[in-house]
């Protein structure tokens, strides 16, 4: 829903611009949503985690079967090369931590639009590179390229990150990529 031409992290309150289909989608619920002053949003920037074995292979609303982390890992365990882009930046939360930063939001009773995203402001490329490391994985096999590089069709923007400072201001204490690694790696019974 924004443009991703911003160089900080977006704040809640930064204006909205979305540039394609899916970011005007989500705009438009947002707006729905918040008729009701009531109301809770929380946002997050790219989610990851391993999703157990009996829901693994069910087609996701991106028609995907596996989240991005997920593909990841099958790919260097499988030791095939994939290539990453290095233009796109972000702010990746483990499935973990955005449920507990929304039940935190819910047991404080509290509305509005929150970010949930750990203080980081990272692309794709390091953070694939930073996982591929902690999980004692063939790092190498990670192909460095731009976003234009790989043909996507869709336009996004290349930067995705959120600033958390609103949400830690509720008390909330976002887990850092190594702590969020060492949850995915005792997922992943490594």
């Amino acid at each position: 829903m924004f443009d991703g031409t911003k160089k900080l992290p977006y704040i809640e309150t930064d204006e909205t611009n979305p540039i394609n289909h899916y970011g005007n989608s989500k705009l438009l619920s947002e707006k729905m949503i918040l008729q009701n002053h009531f109301n809770l949003i929380v946002r997050a920037s790219v989610l990851y985690g391993w999703l157990p074995k009996n829901i693994a292979n069910k087609e996701s609303s991106s028609k995907k079967s596996h989240n991005f982390s997920q593909w990841l890992i099958n790919k260097l365990q499988n030791n095939e090369n994939v290539k990453i882009i290095t233009d796109e930046y972000s702010s990746p939360i483990i499935a973990e931590d955005f449920t507990s930063s929304i039940l935190h939001l819910i047991k404080k009773d509290l509305s509005g639009v929150f970010h949930s995203a750990p203080p980081i402001h990272i692309s794709r490329y390091d953070f694939c590179v930073k996982l591929a490391n902690f999980l004692e994985l063939d790092s190498n096999l990670i192909t460095p390229v731009k976003n234009i590089e790989l043909g996507r069709k869709v336009k996004t923007g290349q930067n995705k990150s959120l600033d958390p400072s609103k949400m830690e201001s509720t008390g909330f204490q976002f887990l850092n990529l190594n702590q969020s690694f060492e949850l995915l790696k005792n997922q992943l019974n490594f």
